[in-house]
């Protein structure tokens, strides 16, 4: 039985912040395993800005900021 894989929450947003960086088509090549530590560091620091700021991937609907609304 194949294993799956798990989905990542970051996935749309890690997906921009290399495309906004030049490195998409590397990772499509490749694989995220083929970054070097400079671009794996740069990519990763933008992303937990971003995550951090609570900034969304674009077409990502935008959610309520009340968490008990459902």
């Amino acid at each position: 039985m194949a294993a799956k894989e798990k989905e990542d929450p970051l996935g749309p947003l890690k997906e921009a912040i290399a495309r906004e960086l030049g490195l998409w088509e590397k990772v499509q090549e490749r694989g995220w395993g083929s970054l070097s530590a400079a671009e794996t560091g740069r990519l990763g620091g933008l992303l937990y800005h971003r995550a951090r700021l609570g900034v969304r991937p674009p077409g990502d609907p935008p959610q309520s900021r009340n968490r008990m609304a459902k």
